[in-house]
């Protein structure tokens, strides 16, 4: 016959296997802590089953209990911090809380419950804190927040892209207006360069042509003089 001992561990390993069942199906790939400490406590309950000494068998199912535990709390944890992170990462798209209530008419309620269970961790200090059945309410209703944004991702996801799109567009009309603008400086630039070129020359020739003159012009005050 199973001891009651043996009985109430059974049942809080059910529990924990449940919790991790329960969680696998919205796709977590963070849950093995938990699964090795089932492991661990199915090991326990094995070799307290075959001790034949009183104080061994106490040990291991003592460490079962905590491996049971540990399991059933490690699942919820990765759990509601993966489904909090879900949402924040919605939050992250860069669009905002009205363009996403814009197709998904909850979203305020949603991000409200979001709020409310880290509200909720934050007062127990840590989930092994928190109050059971709390704990499994706001998982609870976390993930049904979750299925949902999952019916809403497809558009959200569309918008998001849209809303990227647009983005490079404006970023490229206003690399366009950078480029065309240090063209058209580099052209002013040139266009004044060229003028100071042609004024430079003209003043060269001027002064050649003043140059001349003045030679010309000692040429016949000398001729003149001799004549005179």
């Amino acid at each position: 016959m199973t001891s009651p001992r043996i009985a109430d561990i059974c049942s809080l390993y059910a529990d924990a296997e449940a919790s991790i069942k329960r969680y696998e199906r919205i796709g977590l790939d963070n849950l093995m802590p938990a699964v090795n400490e089932l492991r661990y406590a199915g090991q326990h309950l094995l070799m307290a089953e075959t001790s034949e000494n009183e104080d061994e068998r106490e040990k291991h199912l003592s460490r079962a209990e905590r491996h049971c535990e540990r399991a059933r709390y490690d699942a919820k944890e990765s759990t509601i911090v993966a489904l909090l992170e879900g949402i924040a990462t919605i939050r992250s798209l860069g669009l905002t809380d009205s363009e996403l209530a814009a197709v998904a008419p909850d979203w305020p309620e949603w991000l409200k419950t979001a709020s409310q269970a880290q509200s909720f961790i934050l007062r127990a200090g840590n989930v092994k804190s928190a109050a059971p059945a709390e704990l499994d309410a706001a998982i609870f209703n976390l993930m049904d927040v979750r299925e949902k944004l999952c019916q809403c991702e497809p558009v959200i996801m569309g918008m998001r892209q849209r809303r990227n799109e647009s983005r490079d567009a404006e970023c490229q009309a206003e690399e366009d207006r950078r480029v065309r603008a240090q063209e058209e400086a580099l052209r002013v630039q040139r266009v004044e360069e060229d003028r100071r070129y042609v004024r430079s020359i003209i003043l060269s020739g001027t002064g050649l042509v003043v140059g001349v003159l003045g030679l010309v012009a000692s040429v016949l005050g000398i001729i003149l003089a001799i004549r005179s």
